[in-house]
């Protein structure tokens, strides 16, 4: 999926004032040098982050600096490390990055949103829901951009575009059903696949809704909280009559798959969130063929 660093800058930041500036950050310069120069961001792969917020303009003709100090206005937010900490979410995003080998940030556009407060009490919410990373939440963070150097010699790429998608930040918290304050004594977040799973914590599981919604459930949670689902590599398995050689596992609340056929004994859980994704990206494909072609 072709997109420059400045296409994808221009558009997150479509709606500018006069007076703000997007950041763009190299980290291999000790994530001190701030560049607002858009063309800096179309250079061979290089460490580069953006950050979220639009940053104020120096009224005595400075270069701009990256800071709460200089917020000026939030134009998307990101969560972070789905398919490794967090799983997939439902809401459809703007876009899909995959920043390192099965990690993934989820971008969501949002109107200019002039209150850094309410941004990061959105992302605290979203956070404590395990839709994201809870150190990414606040509202100068950064995020990798496409092309963006990882240390294991990984490109960051996008996966999936709808630069339609911009809501106001409301809108989308309404989306993810995080709107209202959350209870205290609610402490549901990632769990490892060794350790029990709470009720909050499966309610919460994205990944689990969606294998629901496509009927890919065969069999419901067992005593030790695993549920058996259609292996998306069944193919692989080796020839039997028997019907469960098509059958793996999946444990919500904590976002694990393991399959035991010879054929999957590679298989891990980012294998599995990454097959979802491209399931989710190539129906909405087909879905937008299916309305081209009414429209034809």
């Amino acid at each position: 999926m072709h997109e420059t660093r400045f296409s994808f800058i221009s558009k997150v930041f479509k709606f500018l004032s006069e007076d703000e500036i997007p950041i763009v950050v190299d980290a291999s310069r000790n994530w001190r040098v701030s560049y607002p120069t858009l063309a800096l961001a179309n250079q061979a792969p290089a460490p580069l982050y953006f950050s979220v917020a639009a940053h104020r303009v120096p009224e005595d003709g400075s270069l701009p600096r990256r800071g709460k100090q200089f917020f000026s206005s939030a134009h998307v937010f990101v969560l972070d490390d789905v398919g490794t900490k967090v799983p997939v979410p439902l809401v459809d995003p703007s876009y899909v990055l995959e920043t390192s080998p099965g990690n993934f940030q989820y971008g969501y556009m949002i109107r200019p949103l002039k209150d850094p407060g309410a941004f990061q009490t959105g992302m605290q919410r979203l956070a404590e829901h395990q839709h994201t990373d809870k150190g990414a939440i606040d509202a100068v963070h950064l995020f990798r951009l496409p092309g963006s150097l990882h240390r294991t010699g990984f490109v960051s790429r996008l996966i999936f575009t709808d630069f339609r998608k911009r809501k106001p930040f409301e809108t989308w918290l309404q989306e993810f059903g995080v709107h209202h304050q959350l209870p205290k004594t609610d402490t549901t977040r990632f769990r490892g696949p060794g350790r029990p799973t709470t009720p909050q914590a499966i309610a919460a599981d994205q990944t689990y809704h969606w294998l629901q919604a496509n009927r890919l459930i065969t069999e419901p949670l067992n005593e030790a909280g695993w549920v058996s689902i259609e292996c998306p590599w069944q193919h692989t398995h080796t020839l039997t009559t028997d019907a469960s050689a098509r059958y793996a596992r999946y444990k919500p609340g904590a976002c694990a798959f393991k399959c035991f056929h010879e054929g999957c004994v590679h298989r891990t859980t980012n294998d599995f969130i990454r097959w979802i994704m491209e399931e989710k990206c190539r129906a909405e494909l087909e879905a937008a063929q299916a309305r081209n072609k009414s429209y034809a």
